[in-house]
């Protein structure tokens, strides 16, 4: 069985779970926060009860942004990595040295 360095404690929606992670505490304790937040609004929104359901929404939504800021992250390093190119043609453009054209030195 593995060994995760991190163990603690978190409470989602008023149940308590042990987590084991490779992730330090703050950042387990920053995640299990934003689940819990949006478990509570999904809660808060609907007539729903079964913690099943709410949790399944949840990981709807969390997915959901995941997919679109993985999208837009794609698209934006797409980007950049279109201007660098240009940029980098343009330099080596700019930096070539010039061609010698050869002149008739006869008259």
């Amino acid at each position: 069985m593995p060994q995760y360095p991190h163990r603690m404690e978190i409470k989602i929606c008023g149940n308590t779970y042990r987590i084991l992670g490779d992730e330090s505490p703050e950042h387990i304790k920053k995640i299990s926060e934003y689940v819990d937040a949006k478990m509570r609004a999904i809660t808060t929104d609907s007539d729903m009860v079964s913690t099943g359901k709410v949790a399944v929404l949840t990981a709807l939504q969390i997915a959901d942004e995941f997919f679109k800021t993985k999208d837009k992250t794609e698209e934006k390093l797409s980007s950049l990595i279109k201007k660098i190119e240009f940029t980098l043609k343009k330099t080596e453009e700019i930096s070539s040295p010039p061609q010698c054209v050869p002149v008739n030195t006869h008259i």
